[in-house]
């Protein structure tokens, strides 16, 4: 297996820094796409959930920052927890139950759905959580953005 960084990957790509960001599944980890409009244009972004269990038993803290590794062939991903650079998990709500989230833009070579989806923790080590990603994730193209396109191409059938 060959994990690449989704952190390294993004920081060559954007040309500025970006914030993150809701989810209702019951999942240990939620996977996602996001799209926002942004001066005219469609952005999209990577946003990616844990259950209050899973962060804790990662001995993760309030304040870590983590990067997100991603393997296509075996469709595996990582969340580790790194000493600079990468992202904050924020809290959903101010309850101790509310999910911890990361959000940062995505770029092609990602990996990519046309909805949220629970993924299967495969095992949770200190700094480490590995989950597998669903067989339909696309590592090629923007898999939301397709959808999108479906959507429209139907209504302007109707």
């Amino acid at each position: 297996m060959a994990f690449l960084s989704a952190y390294e990957l993004s920081a060559s790509q954007r040309k500025s820094g970006g914030r993150s960001g809701g989810i209702k599944i019951s999942s240990p980890i939620v996977f996602a796409i996001d799209r926002q409009r942004s001066n005219g244009k469609w952005r999209y972004s990577v946003r990616i959930g844990m259950t209050p269990k899973v962060y804790s038993d990662a001995r993760f803290i309030e304040g870590d920052r983590f990067d997100v590794q991603f393997d296509p062939d075996s469709r595996m991903a990582k969340i580790v927890r790194v000493n600079s650079g990468g992202w904050m998990a924020t809290p959903t709500g101010r309850e101790k139950s509310a999910r911890r989230v990361m959000k940062f833009a995505w770029y092609e070579g990602m990996p990519s759905v046309d909805r949220t989806v629970g993924c299967q923790v495969v095992s949770i080590e200190t700094n480490t959580i590995t989950f597998q990603l669903p067989e339909d994730v696309s590592f090629k193209e923007n898999l939301r953005l397709d959808a999108e396109k479906q959507k429209e191409g139907l209504k302007l059938a109707l």
